[in-house]
């Protein structure tokens, strides 16, 4: 058993409207939501020690329980405790491209990666239905990264709705600028190249 590399897309909102205020004191909203070409990469392996070891070189990003990959790996090891019994523990390498805290769901979709990488390493067979019910339990946007794509949320906790088929084809792509927040009020301009993709977008691949 060797691991898998995963690649996690980083999510921007094309559109986002406020539609009132709901009683848990939330508001009640409507997005459309599309993964991007930008996007971490991870690498997912076993180790014996038992342990979940979490590797990222970011000096803003956590390597503890307040990473939500770190929470994914606690998460599918306490639900399938008989097969972490079995295998041991994990090594999570995050190779962090997605800007920390910029609204575009770098901790989401790390957190996703790490549900389909386990999924994979443990040869459990989870289906995306299966995988976006455990994502619910570590956020509002980890379902949505699952599955990837271009979505519609009727609200802040249902993100897999599908949208519309698009007239463009699978491949095609545009350029657009993203203007992410920075400390001190700066801003600076980043081109990404936005996939209007509408399948599965945590693209796998088998380690040597």
């Amino acid at each position: 058993m060797s691991g898998y590399i995963l690649t996690a897309p980083a999510k921007i909102n094309l559109y986002l409207e406020i539609l009132g205020d709901r009683p848990d004191g939330f508001h009640e909203l409507v997005m459309v939501m599309q993964t991007i070409g930008l996007g971490d990469r991870l690498e997912v392996r076993p180790n014996r020690s038992g342990d979940i070891n979490l590797f990222c070189t970011h000096p803003q990003v956590p390597l503890n329980d307040r990473n939500i990959a770190y929470r994914a790996a606690q998460l599918m090891m306490t639900r399938f405790a008989k097969t972490y019994e079995n295998t041991g523990g994990v090594d999570i390498t995050i190779e962090k491209n997605i800007p920390v805290a910029a609204g575009l769901a770098g901790g989401s979709t790390d957190g996703a990666a790490v549900l389909v990488g386990l999924n994979l390493l443990w040869q459990l067979g989870l289906t995306q239905p299966d995988l976006q019910e455990l994502a619910a339990e570590l956020g509002s946007d980890v379902p949505f990264c699952i599955a990837g794509g271009t979505a519609i949320a009727p609200d802040a906790e249902k993100y897999s709705t599908p949208s519309p088929t698009s007239t463009a084809s699978p491949s095609s792509s545009q350029n657009i600028a993203i203007l992410p927040f920075l400390p001190h009020g700066r801003t600076k301009p980043t081109a990404l190249n936005l996939k209007r993709v509408i399948s599965v977008k945590l693209m796998v691949g088998r380690l040597a």
